[in-house]
């Protein structure tokens, strides 16, 4: 079935309902940082970054930094090196 320009189910009011979804996210996500490592403000957990590096101040979803850890059989930050006190 294809979408008629302009008409009743030309897909309008499905790409106006994304806009406005994408808005309510945007503006209900405001000031919210990104994890550094997947760049994605609400993780696969539906958590937001709670896990802060000491001294790069970068935040990181849990999940994404125990991947990290596991994946590089250390616990140093994966941006700046250093040891990362996961408490």
């Amino acid at each position: 079935m294809a979408f008629a320009a302009g008409g009743a189910g030309s897909g309008a009011g499905l790409i106006d309902g994304l806009v406005a979804f994408r808005k309510n996210v945007l503006g209900a996500l405001k000031g919210q940082t990104e994890c550094a490592i997947c760049y994605s403000v609400v993780g696969p957990d539906r958590q937001l970054p709670s896990k802060k590096c000491s001294t790069c101040k970068n935040a990181f979803h849990a999940g994404c930094l125990f991947r990290w850890f596991k994946t590089s059989n250390g616990s140093s930050c994966p941006l700046c090196r250093n040891p990362f006190n996961y408490a």
